[in-house]
């Protein structure tokens, strides 16, 4: 290996990529869970404005940002309460089988669905 290559994890590589051809057109970034573990590679999609679809595992404790905050330990006294984290599964077990949808991605695509809220 020669000296002047400096390792770096696969996510970083993948926005390196990403960053380099953010001229080519492309409407989606897609990833397994080798990426979608990784909370600061999500973020940065979400600061780029990237519309993504990635595989996480069901371990991983998200925020739903959607769901109401717990109130507060006296009514209207100090902070407002942040809504708990929940493991992934814990979270979608409570999602109604009305809420899924298909959602093609594009002609010829392997994942053929997807959540959307």
């Amino acid at each position: 290996m020669p000296e002047q290559v400096i390792f770096q994890e696969k996510w970083r590589i993948g926005l390196e990529l990403l960053e380099r051809g953010k001229d080519l057109p492309h409407g989606w970034v897609g990833a397994d869970d080798e990426f979608g573990r990784v909370s600061a590679f999500r973020s940065e999609l979400r600061r780029t404005n990237q519309r993504y679809v990635l595989d996480v595992p069901c371990t991983t404790r998200i925020r739903d940002l959607q769901a109401p905050r717990p109130p507060r330990k006296q009514a209207g006294k100090g902070r407002k309460r942040k809504v708990p984290f929940v493991a992934v599964r814990e979270w979608l077990a409570k999602q109604p089988a009305s809420a899924w949808q298909r959602v093609r991605v594009r002609a010829g695509s392997r994942v053929r669905w997807g959540w959307r809220r």
